[in-house]
């Protein structure tokens, strides 16, 4: 459970540089975390040792033994106390202003050092465990499924709209998702999302967001190169996996001469021995593949989801 002053203390840290907690970034607002938290600790250090020491009275008995060769001549001089602790007596000689003042800072700045890392080393743990616990598992089966359920292999046509999730498929169930002249990216992505990935909860129709409903898409829904940047580079979602070993659920892209991601289908297969993908725009439904030719592209990438399950 989130402790309420120190929430609060987090959102007047931001507010006090002039920073709302719902626009900075999550990098920034870990920053702003470990900096507020760094000088609050700074502060109860300080407190501390003015409490124990400024203007405190210390008391301590002294004995001082001084060592002497064979030929009389003074070797060493110890401040030997109570308890029995030898002291070298040139220790016990005042400093001046300057040296207590520079080797005071240089003590605090130890101290803020070690209470720093601390405060990072708190902060990353905490990130860590936050980030096991929202990341959502993929149920790469599950997407399989739904890919193979509303797709097929139309005679005689490149595509098969009664299979599309369209509110003009009278087969269709909610959510329904808009009519797309090129459906490929919007296919694949209804089926991650049936594999349990979530949407984003905004319009921003950009890389950055992933969402489609009966009103519309975003960029990273339904166009290849959005969708590429927002699960493998933006979300961190994929790994890169290849021929041999993308597995049903994974994805494949299909890349022209420039380097450009034009087409997306879905691996539905692949048992080491068959392999096969579902796709749409070119309605497939478990159509074989059996190397990087078998798409006629220039060149094919495959990506698996990190988090996944068999289910």
């Amino acid at each position: 459970m989130v402790d309420i002053a120190e929430q609060n203390a987090e959102t007047a840290a931001f507010s006090s540089v002039g920073l709302s907690a719902e626009l900075i970034s999550s990098s920034q607002r870990a920053l702003a975390l470990t900096q507020q938290k760094t000088a609050l600790m700074a502060v109860e250090i300080v407190e501390n040792l003015e409490t124990e020491y400024i203007g405190a009275d210390n008391a301590i008995l002294l004995e001082f033994r001084a060592f002497f060769d064979a030929d009389n001549m003074l070797m060493n001089v110890y401040a030997v106390a109570y308890d029995g602790s030898n002291y070298d007596a040139e220790l016990l000689k005042p400093q001046s202003d300057e040296e207590m003042r520079a080797n005071g800072v240089a003590q605090y700045e130890e101290i803020l050092s070690v209470a720093q890392s601390e405060v990072t080393r708190q902060l990353n743990a905490t990130s860590a465990v936050v980030s096991v616990a929202t990341t959502p598992v993929y149920h790469r089966v599950t997407a399989r499924d739904y890919a193979n359920a509303w797709t097929s292999n139309p005679t005689g046509a490149t595509k098969d709209t009664t299979k599309w999730r369209t509110s003009n498929n009278p087969n269709a169930t909610a959510p329904l998702y808009p009519a797309n002249g090129n459906d490929c990216a919007n296919y694949v992505s209804q089926a991650i999302f049936a594999g349990g990935i979530p949407k984003t909860d905004t319009s921003v129709s950009d890389a950055y967001h992933w969402f489609a409903s009966q009103y519309g898409c975003s960029a990273a829904w339904e166009n290849c190169e959005h969708m590429y940047t927002f699960f493998n580079t933006y979300k961190e979602y994929w790994s890169t996996s290849s021929f041999a070993n993308c597995n049903a659920g994974g994805v494949i892209f299909l890349k022209n001469s420039d380097g450009g991601r034009y087409h997306v289908v879905m691996c539905v297969q692949n048992d080491t021995v068959d392999r096969k993908y579902s796709a749409h725009t070119h309605d497939k439904k478990a159509l074989t593949y059996t190397s990087d030719a078998s798409f006629s592209a220039h060149s094919v990438e495959y990506f698996v989801f990190t988090d996944s399950q068999d289910d």
